[in-house]
């Protein structure tokens, strides 16, 4: 990944203050204005990016990292996994973080809470990479590991 890549997320982020304020019909619809008119979304941006923001390569391991039984040997082991990524990756995956943050923050207004976000983004953000999409259910299974 280049680093206008990470500049053009950073740049997709600011964008997005519509949708950490107001009721989340009002980021829909801001959302909807930028489809129609050709705009990419962060959504595509994740999407796009080659072997997905957290690499598909580390797939067992985010997994694994998961599975971990307390809380602080998950935390420990997701920041290990973190540190092999790519730089350019893990510089926008803290960007994506703080924002993902900044948005739940508000979820009283937006409705986006951390599993709502994680219904959103995470599939975007890993998948095996024998598979670009995972069935529905293993999604589910993904999401509420993460939350």
């Amino acid at each position: 990944m280049q680093m206008r890549s990470r500049d053009a997320a950073v740049a997709w982020s600011r964008d997005q203050e519509l949708q950490t304020s107001g009721p989340s019909h009002q980021g829909c619809k801001a959302k909807l204005r930028r489809w129609t008119s050709g705009e990419p979304s962060g959504e595509d941006f994740l999407r796009n990016i080659p072997s997905k923001l957290l690499s598909a390569d580390l797939f067992e391991k985010w997994m694994q990292a998961l599975e971990k039984p307390s809380k602080q040997e998950k935390i420990e082991e997701l920041k290990e996994v973190a540190d092999n990524l790519p730089r350019p990756n893990l510089v926008l995956l803290k960007h994506l973080l703080s924002l993902l943050h900044h948005i739940s923050q508000n979820a009283e207004t937006n409705r986006m809470d951390s599993s709502n976000l994680a219904i959103c983004v995470g599939p975007n953000m890993l998948s095996p990479e024998a598979d670009n999409t995972l069935p529905l259910e293993v999604q589910k299974e993904m999401n509420d590991k993460v939350c």
